[in-house]
């Protein structure tokens, strides 16, 4: 016997109030201004790319015969648009990874408020902020002239990093590379913020990152690590 679509949807909205829903004043450890920490991690974000860009880039051979060939002035104009295109795309970020959280928190049974977890998608940024730190005090500190290849593919503690990059296909760095300690301790900061949101157990916060970010993550770099190359 068929359901009627009305009795569906009250059965449905039974279900979900029948999920415990976290109080805003449980969640003191992210009680601030998100938009204050949102410009802050933006502002810093853009000091980086635009130290990286003036005394790193800049200094590699590929720069220099641009600047020979009068083209400079392009790519000048291309590296202040993505400056202004970093907080588009921290929003587009933060919302997606809340957005997995929040559907395998729901999944699991246990609902975790959307702001909530966009804030903890964006306080773990923070990681990445040093990523890039890192990468630009290596090239400061470490004598010559890097190539602009080295650059790209150079970040600390990845899997790329144990590796030759030149006989790795250009399809595989991206993979290899994203998978540093950086991001595992941007998937434990997730683990342990959603275990402080929900208040249950380890493993049960671990499964709803697993499932909303982490099993994601890996799939979208598996398919590219295995994509044949064009």
């Amino acid at each position: 016997m068929n359901v009627p679509d009305g009795l569906s949807f009250l059965v449905f909205r039974e279900y979900s109030k029948s999920i415990p829903l976290l109080k805003e004043t449980e969640l003191s450890f992210l009680q601030f201004d998100k938009r204050l920490f949102f410009f802050f991690v933006s502002a810093v974000a853009i000091l980086l790319a635009f130290i990286k860009d003036t005394f790193i880039l800049a200094e590699t051979p590929l720069m220099e015969v641009l600047a020979d060939d009068g083209q400079l002035g392009t790519i000048k104009l291309l590296n202040g648009l993505s400056y202004f295109a970093l907080p588009i795309l921290f929003l587009l970020k933060f919302t997606v990874i809340a957005l997995g959280l929040f559907i395998a928190s729901f999944g699991i049974g246990y609902r975790l408020t959307f702001k909530s977890l966009w804030q903890l998608a964006m306080v773990g940024q923070v990681a990445f902020l040093f990523l890039e730190l890192s990468r630009i005090a290596w090239f400061m500190v470490v004598p010559g002239d890097p190539s602009m290849a080295d650059v790209r593919n150079f970040f600390p503690l990845s899997l790329l990093q144990v590796t030759d990059y030149q006989d790795i296909l250009p399809h595989r760095r991206y993979a290899l590379r994203m998978l540093n300690l950086f991001e595992l301790a941007y998937w434990a900061w997730l683990v342990f913020g959603v275990h402080r949101l929900a208040r249950k157990r380890w493993s049960m916060a671990f499964w709803i990152v697993f499932l909303g970010y982490i099993l994601p993550y890996l799939a979208i770099l598996g398919f590219t690590f295995f994509a044949q190359a064009s």
